[in-house]
Order: C-alpha cells, then sequence, then structure tokens
C-alpha cells in the first residue's frame, strides 16, 4: 500500500517535490527496522539536504502542531510549560514553539544526526538521544506538562506501544498532542485496527481523555493530516474522592449537605482535598464565561457566583477581569472562607431550590454554577429561580459532572427535559452544550449555556 502511495505521487507532482517525496519515503519502507530508520534520517540531516526537501511548502507537520500548542495555553503559561518534543528532528517545531513563547522545551530523536542540527538553533535544553518505543526512557515519571509529536508517526517511526511511555512521563492534567499523517491510521501495519483501539482502551482504562480529534488538510505532501489531543488523567486519591462523595450520598437532605461543607471548609481541607489536581470545574467555569465575555466588558457584568464554595471560582473570574460578583452558598463555613478572598461584593448564605432568593428580579447579567449539582444540591425546580435574576439578553452557564444525568434521581430523566421544556416555552434559548474531559476525578463534565 505505501509502495502504491509514492508511485501514485511521483507520477503526477513535478520532479523536484517528487524527488523529496521518494527522499521522505526513504524513511518509511515497509520492514524497516527503526535503526535503520534513525541512521536514514542521520545521514540525510548531516547531508544537509533535510530541511529543504522538507521544508514548509511541503511539510506542515510543525506549524500545526505548533497551532495546537498556541490553542492549549495562554501565553502567560507558555514560559512555565515544560514540553518534550518526540521526534524532534533537526528542530522545525522547536524554533516554533520557542517564538510562540515555550521556553522550556526538550528535544527527543534517535537519529543523532537530526539532533546535531538541532542542538545549533539554541532553543532546547536537553537533547535526549533515544528512540520512543517499549523502552524506559532517562525521564523521571510526570516530569513534563506536555509532550507533543509532528511527523514522528510512521512505517518503522513510533509504536502504538510508546503511548504508555508518553502517559508516563507527562504529568497529571498534563497534555499529549498527536500530529499524524491520516493515511497511516489505513495501511501502516502497526497502526491500522489497532492505533486508535488502543487510544480508546487507555481512555476506557482511564489513562488519559480524548479532549480531540481533528483531520487537517495539506498536513505532508498534499495529504490530510490528523491532530490527537489527550490529557492525561490523575490517578484518583481515595480519601479525597471518598471525602467528597460524603457530600453527595443518596438520601441527604438539602441541610444536611450545607452542614456537611460548612464542617468541612472549616475543618481547613476542603481545598486540599477538591484541589486543581482533582477538580477542574472552576477552571472550565471560567474558561466558559471568558469564551463569553469581551475583556473590555468584564468590568460591567454583574455575576452571581451560584454554590460559590470557598471562593474557588470567583478567585479565578476576578483575576479575568469580572470584579462586580456576588457569591450564593447554603454554607456558612464555605462563605467564611470566601469572605477572606476579598473578590465578592455580597455573600448571601441561602439555598438555590424552589424558595425566594433575597434578589431582585433581573438583578444580575449572569448567573455561573461550577459544582453546585449533585445529590441533595440544587434541584431541578431552581431553574425557574436562576431565570428569575438574570436579566434577559443574560447569560446562564451551569457546570456539572456528566454522569450525574444518568443517575441522581432529581436530574435523570428529568433535567434535560426541563430545560428543553424552559426553551419551549420561550423562557431561555441554548446556546450551547458541551461535553469536557476531567471535570472532577477523572469524570467527564458537561457545560450547559444559556441565553
Amino acid at each position: 500500500m505505501a509502495d502504491q502511495k509514492a508511485e501514485e505521487y511521483l507520477k503526477h507532482n513535478a520532479p523536484v517535490d517528487a524527488s523529496a517525496y521518494a527522499t521522505n519515503f526513504g524513511a518509511h519502507r515497509e520492514g524497516m527496522t527503526k535503526e535503520e530508520v534513525a541512521d536514514y534520517y542521520s545521514n540525510w540531516a548531516l547531508k544537509g539536504t533535510y530541511e529543504q526537501d522538507l521544508g514548509p511548502d511541503r511539510y506542515h507537520g510543525p506549524e500545526i502542531a505548533c497551532d495546537a500548542m498556541e490553542q492549549t495555553y495562554e501565553m502567560e503559561d507558555r514560559g512555565r510549560v515544560k514540553v518534550l518534543d518526540i521526534a524532534a528532528g533537526t528542530g522545525f517545531l522547536g524554533e516554533k514553539l520557542f517564538k510562540k513563547g515555550f521556553t522550556k522545551i526538550d528535544a527527543l530523536d534517535p537519529a543523532e544526526g537530526m539532533l546535531a542540527v538541532a542542538r545549533k538553533k539554541n532553543v532546547y535544553g536537553r537533547l535526549i538521544c533515544d528512540f520512543m518505543g517499549e523502552n524506559r526512557l532517562p525521564v523521571e515519571n510526570d516530569e513534563y506538562d506536555c509532550a507533543v509529536i509532528a511527523g514522528g508517526m510512521g512505517e518503522g517511526h513510533i509504536p502504538c506501544v510508546a503511548l504508555h511511555e508518553m502517559i508516563r512521563i507527562v504529568k497529571p492534567g498534563g497534555k499529549i498532542i498527536i500530529v499524524m499523517r491520516q493515511e497511516y491510521l489505513e495501511y501502516v501495519g502497526d497502526y491500522k485496527d489497532a492505533l486508535e483501539p488502543l487510544m480508546q482502551q487507555l481512555e476506557a482504562d482511564g489513562k488519559w481523555d480524548l479532549i480531540s480529534r481533528t483531520v487537517v488538510p495539506n498536513y505532508s505532501f498534499n495529504k490530510n493530516g490528523v491532530v490527537f489531543k489527550f490529557q492525561h488523567n490523575a490517578p484518583v486519591d481515595a480519601s479525597a474522592y471518598a471525602t467528597n462523595f460524603g457530600a453527595h450520598r443518596e438520601g441527604m437532605t438539602k441541610e444536611e449537605v450545607a452542614d456537611y461543607y460548612s464542617n468541612w471548609a472549616l475543618k481547613g481541607t476542603y481545598e486540599q482535598d477538591v484541589g486543581p489536581d482533582r477538580y477542574h470545574g472552576p477552571e472550565i467555569a471560567c474558561d466558559a464565561m471568558e469564551q463569553t465575555y469581551e475583556m473590555e466588558d468584564r468590568g460591567r457584568v454583574k455575576v452571581l457566583d451560584i454554590a460559590a464554595g470557598t471562593g474557588f471560582l470567583g478567585e479565578k473570574l476576578f483575576k479575568k477581569g469580572f470584579t462586580k460578583i456576588d457569591a450564593l452558598d447554603p454554607a456558612e463555613g464555605m462563605l467564611a472562607v470566601a469572605r477572606k478572598k476579598n473578590v465578592y461584593g455580597r455573600l448571601i448564605c441561602d439555598f438555590m431550590g424552589e424558595n425566594r432568593l433575597p434578589v431582585e428580579n433581573d438583578e444580575y447579567d449572569c448567573a455561573v454554577i461550577a459544582g453546585g449539582m449533585g445529590e441533595g444540591h440544587i434541584p431541578c425546580v431552581a431553574l425557574y429561580e436562576m431565570i428569575r435574576i438574570v436579566k434577559p439578553g443574560g447569560k446562564i452557564i451551569i457546570v456539572m459532572r456528566q454522569e450525574y444525568l444518568e443517575y441522581v434521581g432529581d436530574y435523570k430523566d428529568a433535567l434535560e427535559p426541563l430545560m428543553k421544556q424552559l426553551e419551549a416555552d420561550g423562557k431561555w434559548d441554548l446556546i450551547s452544550r458541551t461535553v469536557v474531559p476531567n471535570y472532577s476525578f477523572n469524570k467527564n463534565g458537561v457545560v450547559f449555556k444559556f441565553q
């Protein structure tokens, strides 16, 4: 199949492109060992023609990978992100990442000749000459925030089994980005009916979550590429999970839930047990708010943080320019901690439910919930009160664990039907419903956004 693809390209393209394609194909011949592939690349690099043969007019993998990295990390965070550029080659991708603010980049490649060229570009810290495969790399567990591959997948290149090693070296919560030619999934022996099934199995095993799978045009020599983006899952901390589950036990009254949270907060362990390595609800909700409101408008937006807790979300919103934030929570102990953060105006200790809050009609531009949905938490009927207190044209954003829709008694076959009924009744419009990975303790979340 690979030979047929090569013959077809050589027949229909200009001699200069055909020559470059043939040279590139030389590193992808069926039956080559990994050592033969590495030697081929070394000689190609040392010959001095590699960067011309795979220049930006023919090979767009590094550009596509760099775009994926830019979309993943904000500019202000990039200098702190420790990146491993896998199959770094002569440093095409490293150069692009460095220019975009990623300054902590290591390179991994089995071809010494390639790394010799990459070293001269002065964009890498450590240069590791080794194979990415079933072997254990000279790298610590959880060493990198992100591992990225552009062009390292192919016949005789990085095998399926290497996914396990990628997961080992990336921190929980870190990202793994793989950019490759799409057609390799169909005919490369090690990948056909194997690579994507393994990716799916690793997700089923809780090792990582698929963030996105995107097909992109003109990856290499006019062939489509595919970009896989994963997030490494943190191993669940049983003690913290059990403590969190204590607030979600079936049959608890709303008063019992509020007392549980108050005691948990006043004990001083809440923010550690539900910290950002385990619970990403506030981060996800903040992202949704940033996407909804432009920076210049945020200071004018009056926000109600529902189920505000100790102020995780309020802190994040305040840093992003939202300065008119009130907090609502039924747990006095939680609000006592939140008050100290000085990000809220009014702090309202009350339940969000069928009761009428001490809030005027149409008082807020936006109501946002992160983590307030669950067994014994905010009931379905509370949607009416959210609509009452938000201005016409205002937004209501609800971020919750996805599986609660399936088994929490008040939500199963009820929450989403009520949302749809309210839309049919002209009370609000659904802007988006988005499933997100790793919302809480490695479980998916769902973000509802209404107007």
